[in-house]
């Protein structure tokens, strides 16, 4: 947790969606962020062969 100064929120917190998404992904640990992108190509790849089969 982050030191909130004279009263002002912590700016991350409240940022759109993809920006905190973002910020998350850059912190975390670089087995972390492998596997994320593993998973996001996997996702990427089958929903390309999926449409290709449907359409």
């Amino acid at each position: 947790m982050r030191v909130q100064l004279y009263g002002i929120p912590d700016k991350h917190r409240y940022d759109p969606l993809p920006f905190r998404a973002w910020h998350t992904f850059w912190g975390a640990s670089w087995q972390i962020r492998a596997s994320l992108c593993c998973v996001g190509s996997g996702l990427g790849l089958l929903i390309t062969l999926l449409t290709r089969f449907l359409s």
